[in-house]
């Protein structure tokens, strides 16, 4: 079964997806990606979708971009609570 019962457990089925794991998450997210490349016009196609979302995960961009992310959230987070 594909579940997470915490936040915590979510996000490490994120980072094991994005670190190369393959299986039915990464199945998932490959179709997620797909359908969002398609819809905001990054990707002809479903599969030309499918193939960029694999390029991203298998080349570390996708990983490299949530790292950029989780650094420019802590930082807005820090900034929001200093003033």
């Amino acid at each position: 079964a594909i579940r997470a019962d915490s936040a915590e457990e979510s996000a490490a089925s994120v980072l094991a997806v994005l670190r190369g794991e393959a299986g039915a998450r990464r199945k998932i997210v490959l179709l997620n990606a797909a359908a969002a490349l398609l819809v905001g016009g990054a990707a002809a196609s479903l599969a030309e979708g499918v193939q960029g979302a694999q390029n991203s995960i298998d080349s570390g961009a996708a990983l490299a971009k949530l790292t950029e992310l989780k650094a420019f959230s802590s930082r807005e987070a820090g900034d929001s609570l200093a003033g």
